[in-house]
């Protein structure tokens, strides 16, 4: 059985301080799947048609799941399947039934939220890598040591975390077998991860149910005393992360995966934004790589 505690890097017969991470790509789709891949993905993750935080994506049914392991196992990449909701009491037979079904197809790991459906997957298949979704909110290290108390073997870091602290809850990571894992580039939210009850108040579309309304990127009006004050605009609406010029201190920091943003995204923005980072992680840089990036999408002009 294999030891779901000893990390890919491990696995490719280095340390997290000398190997590169891998690049992690996101896919609504099998067209975009492949386009990840085609453009330089170690790893793809991806959802089923239920329990996934981008219910707005065309997602996977059986068929296509089966279809996109055996696709990237036969370039060489790695599967990650997304269970990465709250559930209920009433659905979480339905949800460990699909977590058993990716297991039986061949998925790599799983990328979890719910605390129950966690401890639930791994007394069943201990031997499945569990990923602790950035919705889970895991940001310090009692909560890493606490993920791999529950058998998760990678912790999805926050992304308002600073590098300094990423460095160091890498390395205390790495001290106790686990891995982390950073978003890169793509959408930023208002709030915590996992902590916005934005979209439910106002629409009751629960972002911790896969059905985030996006109300942050509305335009709203400041009023004072019933007088409006500076016109609508996006006022709540972030900019697009990019870590793109940040890569050398990212694989330097020992971080396990730099992940994309983006399943609700088109194959071209995809395979766009995969092929800039392949070439930064490859030391490859091209000229206008920078540009690429800002002409596939931006909000803006520019990042954060």
């Amino acid at each position: 059985m294999a030891d779901p505690h000893r990390n890919d890097n491990e696995r490719n017969g280095g340390s997290q301080g000398n190997v590169r991470p891998e690049l992690l790509a996101p896919a609504g789709d099998l067209d975009t799947l492949r386009v990840a891949v085609r453009n330089g993905a170690d790893a793809v993750y991806f959802g089923a048609r239920a329990f996934n935080a981008r219910a707005r994506a065309a997602n996977f049914d059986d068929r296509q799941l089966m279809e996109a392991v055996d696709f990237l196992h036969l370039h060489r990449a790695r599967a990650y399947l997304t269970l990465n909701t709250l559930i209920s009491d009433q659905e979480a037979d339905e949800a460990l039934r699909l977590a058993e079904a990716g297991y039986r197809i061949g998925i790599d790991a799983l990328i979890v939220q719910d605390i129950g459906l966690t401890c639930a997957i791994h007394e069943r298949m201990p031997d499945l890598r569990l990923f602790a979704s950035t919705q889970m909110s895991i940001g310090n290290e009692r909560g890493i040591q606490a993920a791999r108390d529950l058998g998760l073997t990678r912790v999805i870091l926050p992304r308002e975390r600073t590098a300094t602290e990423v460095r160091r809850l890498t390395a205390f990571a790495a001290d106790i077998g686990m891995e982390t894992e950073v978003f890169v580039h793509g959408a930023l939210c208002v709030s915590f991860s996992g902590q916005c009850l934005m979209s439910a108040l106002q629409g009751g579309r629960s972002a911790n149910r896969g059905a985030c309304a996006q109300p942050c990127r509305m335009m709203y009006a400041l009023e004072r005393d019933g007088v409006e004050a500076g016109g609508s605009l996006p006022r709540l609406s972030l900019r697009d992360q990019s870590l793109f010029d940040q890569i050398p201190s990212l694989i330097a920091s020992g971080v396990a995966s730099l992940k994309i943003e983006g399943r609700l995204r088109s194959p071209a923005y995809v395979g766009t934004v995969v092929g800039v980072y392949r070439r930064a992680l490859d030391g490859e840089f091209l000229p206008g790589d920078a540009d690429r990036l800002l002409q596939a999408f931006n909000r803006g002009g520019a990042f954060t």
